[in-house]
């Protein structure tokens, strides 16, 4: 008896969705509730929303927009639903960053960056750093690639629709009549190209500078990147640098140590976002050779660093052979800020620094600030000195005493990284 209860209310539904369905182009999987089926809803006034319905009677519907606004319409004034597919891809494939191929008329492509997209034309960068504008009927294809052959450049886009409030996420493709877009912690959509008036580069954090190179004083596991240039300065006559990323694991850099000139090598491995290892070596005009090995864990926003120092030889104006052993870390606070902390034990088996033979304690503490080419690195270090107090024996005899004191000199840290040259690229 149920069974024929419920076969004979199917039919009788069935039915009468027919008959209400008969008044529009619907598409036939359109599933009546269901709010993660989206469908793409035509007015007769030619308006076009996305979204899904909700809810359905004999003389009208309710809508829920895409973007959380509900409207209802009247039957008479819709046109056609039509089931938009979700454009799935690999979830191995990451979105967050890369670079967009541009196919427009005439079969011409372009590969680089997005820079605006509004209902009359597309603003575009390519090959790095030209520029171009295609008309927004011109532009026929747009291909992701996370793997830029010009660049790697962040994919996170405004995207504004005729109706509802705009959607932030990640652009994926676009063709002739249909843009792919993926909001942040959805699928991917597929929405009409009418529907969407503009998409926009949505502003995100700054990516840090000033790392790559050193912590404070010490090395890190860090290297600029190819095409990238770095000039900086330590106390303004400690050290001046100038520093270029051959290729994404090699830099060399030449510099003045004091008035010592001195070139430098330093190759770098990423293994994984976490782990970042270098090493390094350089010698001096004098003849005085040096060498480092370096690790960071973490990412350039929060990492720990830690390594090994050796240098060998005379230097213009003295000379040392000494072992360090350093560990610090460098803290994002904000949007271009960061606090830094540094711990050294130099081990110096002559006199260059005056440090302990047995070993001689450091640390410093500093405050940096960064732009999109500048950092300024502001703090103090204390480095560890030793007194042997002074004996006076009757009648005039002076002699050391077996006591030391311990105690720090104080000096500060001011330094400055200016960047030239491509940026941003990984």
């Amino acid at each position: 008896m149920i069974k024929f209860v419920t076969s004979v209310l199917f039919i009788v539904l069935s039915g009468q969705l027919s008959c209400l369905f008969s008044q529009i182009e619907v598409d036939s999987t359109l599933l009546i509730g269901d709010t993660t089926q989206l469908v793409l809803l035509q007015t007769e006034k030619g308006d076009q929303l996305v979204g899904s319905v909700t809810h359905w009677t004999q003389d009208s519907l309710k809508f829920l927009l895409n973007v959380g606004s509900a409207l209802r319409f009247q039957l008479s004034e819709v046109k056609s639903i039509d089931v938009l597919e979700a454009k799935r891809k690999s979830v191995a494939v990451d979105y967050s960053k890369g670079e967009f191929t541009f196919i427009s008329g005439n079969n011409q492509f372009r590969r680089g960056q997005l820079l605006i997209y509004t209902r009359q034309g597309v603003r575009i960068r390519y090959n790095r750093k030209r520029h171009a504008y295609i008309r927004n009927s011109n532009l026929l294809e747009v291909t992701f690639s996370e793997k830029g052959l010009y660049g790697e450049y962040p994919n996170r886009f405004r995207l504004s629709l005729k109706e509802g409030k705009p959607i932030v996420g990640r652009l994926i493709g676009m063709g002739p009549d249909f843009i792919d877009f993926q909001a942040i912690g959805q699928a991917p959509v597929r929405y009409p190209r009418s529907s969407v008036t503009s998409i926009f580069p949505k502003k995100i954090r700054r990516p840090i500078i000033g790392h790559q190179r050193s912590l404070l004083i010490a090395p890190t596991g860090f290297n600029l990147r190819r095409g990238e240039v770095e000039y900086r300065n330590v106390d303004y006559i400690l050290n001046n640098t100038y520093s270029k990323g051959l290729t994404d694991n090699l830099s060399v850099t030449a510099g003045l140590f004091g008035l010592e000139p001195y070139v430098q090598f330093k190759v770098s491995k990423d293994f994984g976002k976490y782990f970042h290892a270098s090493m390094g070596g350089g010698v001096t005009v004098s003849g005085a050779v040096g060498g480092h090995a370096s690790l960071s864990l973490g990412t350039p926003d929060y990492f720990l660093n830690m390594g090994y120092i050796k240098g060998v030889g005379d230097f213009i104006f003295g000379d040392t052979d000494m072992d360090a052993i350093h560990v610090g870390g460098s803290f994002r606070i904000a949007d271009r800020h960061r606090l830094i902390g540094e711990a050294i034990h130099v081990v110096e088996r002559r006199t260059l620094l005056d440090f302990n033979q047995y070993g001689t304690n450091g640390f410093g503490v500093a405050y940096a600030w960064f732009a999109r080419r500048v950092s300024l690195t502001m703090g103090l270090m204390f480095a560890e000195k030793t007194e042997t107090d002074i004996c006076i024996i009757p009648p005039f005899t002076v002699i050391e005493c077996n006591t030391e004191n311990y105690a720090y000199n104080v000096f500060p840290i001011i330094s400055t990284s200016i960047f030239f040259g491509e940026m941003y690229r990984n």
